[in-house]
């Protein structure tokens, strides 16, 4: 039997969206073929990374990786850029794995998704440079610069589109596949958000993230760090909502869920504990598929 065809749709959410790697491994140890890929900020740069062949290139540079090397990657922006962070590090990363690739010379169908901030709709992005479409959707606001595009001011995806499931609703493939890691909390609703205590100060990821930037002296920096973990709180319950909204308006085949408090959007440092959350995720919300017998 043929191993069934999806359309994979990635969601944003930060340092969650790492949960993203363990969906596709599963999915492809278990057999499913992955022919297209919608992906909104974190979704879109692992499903970008995938199509380009270098995911794993990427997961064995993040996991070599400690706590300091990742926190050295924060070119902090003192310029009028719209950004806390210039995010120049992080692209010569990227640029070392994908280089000059073309989204049209991708193995599997690809749609970043960005939203323009000068006209409020959403840009699917399905052609040119991979760099370019997978930087312009994961710009988060105040965190990353806006990316000047043909298109308009394109910031992250996920103000408009956390989980963009219509982008896929043209493919021919046997089953759409949405990961959601915007899910309800796990926890009770009187519980904190994982980046802020019960007193409204910065867990510990972050206490550790603001002293790194005090040290370097840019205590205001900190500051503005210390109230964007608030402001990313409230980002995180909207895209929460909007993602519900979205997929029962176009409901996926099978949704993988995760909640929104499995980890701060910048602890990029837990990623082996993400991967595989996600991973777990699959495995739980998948049907598993036995293997494929070789054709005589």
């Amino acid at each position: 039997m043929a191993a069934p065809s999806i359309s994979l749709v990635l969601g944003s959410g930060g340092a969650r969206g790492l949960a993203h790697i363990g969906v596709i491994r599963w999915l492809e140890e278990n057999h499913y073929a992955i022919e297209a890929i919608s992906g909104c900020s974190m979704g879109a740069l692992v499903g970008g990374l995938y199509g380009a062949g270098k995911l794993q290139d990427y997961t064995d540079w993040l996991l070599a990786r400690s706590t300091r090397d990742l926190l050295g990657l924060l070119d902090l922006s003192f310029q009028r850029t719209g950004g806390l962070i210039a995010g120049e590090r992080l692209t010569g990363v990227l640029r070392e794995l994908i280089g000059d690739t073309r989204i049209e010379d991708l193995r599997v169908r690809f749609t970043a998704v960005a939203a323009n901030i000068e006209n409020g709709r959403e840009v699917w992005l399905t052609r040119g440079a991979l760099l370019e479409a997978v930087r312009a959707s994961f710009a988060i606001p105040m965190v990353f610069p806006p990316v000047a595009h043909r298109s308009g001011l394109l910031v992250d995806g996920g103000i408009l589109n956390p989980v963009p499931i219509a982008p896929t609703l043209g493919d021919a493939s046997d089953l759409i596949v949405a990961v959601n890691v915007n899910g309800e909390i796990s926890r009770s609703a009187a519980a904190p958000h994982p980046e802020v205590n019960a007193e409204g100060e910065p867990d510990r990821g972050l206490r550790g993230l603001t002293g790194y930037l005090r040290r370097r002296g840019n205590a205001a920096v900190a500051v503005s760090w210390h109230m964007l973990g608030i402001a990313n709180q409230a980002f995180d319950a909207m895209q929460s909502t909007i993602a519900r909204q979205k997929m029962a308006a176009y409901p996926p085949d099978i949704l993988v869920e995760l909640p929104r408090d499995l980890c701060g959007m910048h602890e990029f440092h837990r990623a082996a504990e993400i991967i595989e959350c996600g991973y777990a995720a699959a495995a739980r919300g998948i049907p598993a598929r036995p293997p494929i017998e070789p054709q005589d």
